[in-house]
């Protein structure tokens, strides 16, 4: 293998890590500027002697409670988490067979299995009820 194959072959695993980083971080931001303005409109309404719509209060707490809130989330883990492993266990087989480096489908296949588990994560979580957390 050349080195111009070699470059290309470590260069697409790490952009392809630093390009979920990035969209990791800037929904993180996103949501944080979210709940930002959230919050001032609350406060804006509490000054101002209004009533605070339950719209208003933390969505995502009460979203969360709600079995089917994680419906979407779930079934995207489990399209990303087949694609991505089946992609990295073909990318596998097929180096392996032509004799060249077959760890290169490694990534993927992992990055599609740590979503397969915690989709079953998700529904284990939802499957348990919670217990009452008992005062001492």
């Amino acid at each position: 293998m050349n080195d111009a194959n070699m470059i290309v072959a470590t260069t697409i695993p790490v952009f392809s890590l630093l390009v979920a980083l990035v969209i990791v971080v800037v929904a993180m931001i996103l949501k944080s500027r979210s709940d930002g303005r959230r919050h001032t409109e609350r406060m804006l309404l509490a000054e101002k002697g209004m009533p605070i719509p339950p719209e208003l209060y933390d969505a995502p707490e009460r979203r969360d409670s709600k079995p089917n809130g994680y419906r979407a989330g779930r079934a995207w883990l489990l399209v990303l988490g087949s694609v991505m492993f089946f992609v990295g266990l073909g990318v596998t087989v097929f180096g392996a067979a032509r004799g060249e480096h077959a760890e290169n489908g490694l990534v993927p296949l992992f990055i599609g299995l740590g979503f397969l588990v915690a989709e079953r994560m998700i529904a284990k979580m939802i499957a348990r009820p919670e217990k009452p957390s008992e005062k001492l």
